[in-house]
C-alpha cells in the first residue's frame, strides 16, 4: 500500500508504513463517508455513532478522537460536500467569459454533481436544513400536575373571552386557536409597520388556561379537560382534544424536528393519551399533514387579504411578500413546519410542499403580460421563485433570525419581480412604500 490513499478501503489491520497523519485523514473520510451514506438512507434522526462507526469500520475511541458527536461528524461532511459542490461549480464556469453563459454552466454544474452524488444531495439539500438550531426546550404544554392551573382557575391573561358559541376560530383578542397568551406582544415591529398592518403573534400556548369565560362549565379551547364526566359537548370535546395534539406536534418539530416526532411524545405533549392520538390520527405523518393544512389556511388568508388590498400587480405580489414575512417572524415555529420540516417528513407532506408551490404560482404568472419576453419564461418560473424565497425564509426562521424577516422584504421583492419589470422597475417597486 502506497503513502498516499486513492480510495477509501479499510487499513490493513496491524503494522503499516503510513504516516499518523494520513492514517487520521484517511480515517476522517469513512466517518464523513459512512455519515453521508446513513443519512441518506436512515435520515439523520435515525443514525447512532455506533451505526457509523461500523460502516466506516473504525474503533468508538477513534471516532470521539476525531469528532465530538453524530452532529459534529455530520457538520464536518455537510462542509466537506459543500466544498466539492462548489468546486464543481467553479470550475464549471472559470472557462465561460460571458454572464449568461456563466450561470448556465454553473446550473449545469450544479444539477450534475447532485445526479452523480444523490446521497450527498440529500445530505446538503433535504436534512441539513432539518438540522437547523432550533429553540431551547420550552418543556410540555401542561406543567407537572401540582403546578398545573385548574380549567376552572384564573390565571394568564386578563381578556376574557366570549361565550363559547364563538369560539370557532379566534379568542377576543383577534389570536388563532393555537395561542391562549392573548396579550403577549408578537416582538419589535418591521422598519415600515407604520405602512401596514402589524403582524398578529401566534405563538404556541405555554399555560393551557385563562379565565373561563361566560359558561364556566366549559373551559378554554387548549385547556386539559377536567376528569370524569363533565357534560361537554363531544363537538367540543374533539376540538380540543385535537388541536392540542396539533400543537404539540408544532412544539416538538419546532424544537426539535420531525425526525423527534412520536406518537407517544406527541400524545404526552398535549396531555392525552395514546388512544386518544388514534382516535383522531392515524400516524404523525397524518398528524402533520393535519397541522399543515391548518397552518396553510391561516397563511393563505392573510396572503389573501394583502394581495387584493393592492390594485396594481406588482403592489400586489409585494403585499403579499409583507404579509408573509409578518407573518413568519411572528410564527417561526410554522416556518419550520411549513417551509423547512415538509423535505423530510416523507412524501405525502413533500407532495403536499409542491402542492402548494404550484397553488400559488399563478398569482405570480399573472406578470408575464408585463414583459416582453413572458410568453417565453420556462413553465418552471414561478415555481422556482416561490420556492427559492420559501427556502431562504425557512433557512432564516430556523436560524433563530425570524425577527428579521420583514428586513428582506426589498430584495425578496426585488427578486420575485425582476423577471417580469426588470431590474430598475422591480428595484424601485421593491423599495417603495
Amino acid at each position: 500500500m502506497e503513502g498516499s490513499l486513492t480510495q477509501l478501503g479499510k487499513l490493513a489491520p496491524g503494522g503499516h508504513e503510513l504516516r499518523r497523519e494520513v492514517v487520521l485523514h484517511h480515517q476522517r473520510r469513512r466517518i464523513l463517508d459512512a455519515v453521508i451514506e446513513l443519512v441518506a438512507e436512515r435520515g439523520y434522526r435515525d443514525v447512532s455513532v455506533a451505526a457509523i462507526i461500523k460502516r466506516a469500520g473504525v474503533a468508538k475511541l477513534k471516532f470521539y478522537e476525531l469528532f465530538d458527536s453524530k452532529q459534529d461528524a455530520f457538520l464536518a461532511a455537510f462542509d466537506a460536500g459543500l466544498e466539492e459542490a462548489e468546486a464543481a461549480v467553479v470550475d464549471a464556469c472559470a472557462p465561460i467569459d460571458d454572464p449568461a453563459g456563466r450561470v448556465e454552466a454553473g446550473v449545469g454544474a450544479l444539477l450534475a454533481f447532485c445526479a452523480e452524488r444523490p446521497a450527498l444531495a440529500r445530505a446538503l439539500i433535504v436534512e441539513a436544513p432539518s438540522r437547523a438550531p432550533a429553540r431551547p426546550p420550552r418543556g410540555r404544554i401542561y406543567p407537572p400536575t401540582s403546578s398545573r392551573p385548574s380549567w376552572r382557575g384564573s390565571t394568564g391573561c386578563s381578556t376574557r373571552r366570549s361565550s363559547p358559541a364563538s369560539r370557532s376560530g379566534s379568542d377576543n383578542c383577534g389570536r388563532p386557536w393555537w395561542s391562549s397568551r392573548c396579550c403577549l406582544s408578537a416582538g419589535p415591529p418591521p422598519p415600515d409597520s407604520a405602512r401596514r398592518k402589524p403582524a398578529k403573534p401566534i405563538s404556541l400556548p405555554v399555560v393551557p388556561s385563562e379565565p373561563p369565560g361566560e359558561r364556566p362549565d366549559q373551559p378554554d379551547e387548549l385547556a386539559r379537560l377536567p376528569h370524569g364526566r363533565h357534560g361537554l359537548p363531544p363537538e367540543f370535546v374533539a376540538q380540543n382534544q385535537s388541536r392540542r395534539l396539533l400543537v404539540a406536534l408544532i412544539r416538538i418539530i419546532a424544537e426539535h424536528g420531525y425526525n423527534a416526532a412520536t406518537i407517544t411524545g406527541i400524545a404526552e405533549t398535549a396531555g392525552v393519551t395514546t388512544r386518544t392520538f388514534y382516535k383522531y390520527f392515524k400516524s404523525v405523518e397524518d398528524c402533520y399533514l393535519a397541522a399543515f393544512e391548518a397552518a396553510v389556511d391561516l397563511l393563505a388568508g392573510r396572503l389573501t387579504e394583502a394581495y387584493e388590498s393592492e390594485e396594481d400587480w406588482p403592489l400586489k405580489v409585494r403585499a403579499a411578500l409583507a404579509a408573509a414575512l409578518d407573518f413568519f417572524a411572528a410564527s417561526p415555529e410554522l416556518a419550520r413546519l411549513l417551509l423547512t420540516e415538509p423535505f423530510v417528513a416523507g412524501a405525502a407532506v413533500s407532495r403536499r410542499y409542491q402542492e402548494q408551490i404550484a397553488r400559488l404560482a399563478p398569482f405570480l404568472a399573472a406578470g408575464r403580460n408585463l414583459s416582453p419576453q413572458g410568453a417565453t419564461f420556462p413553465a418552471t418560473t414561478e415555481r422556482g421563485l416561490i420556492g427559492s424565497i420559501a427556502s431562504q425564509v425557512g433557512r432564516k426562521a430556523g436560524a433563530g433570525q425570524a425577527e428579521s424577516l420583514p428586513a428582506l422584504l426589498p430584495d425578496l421583492a426585488q427578486f420575485a419581480l425582476t423577471p417580469y419589470l426588470g431590474a430598475a422597475e422591480a428595484r424601485r417597486v421593491a423599495v417603495s412604500g
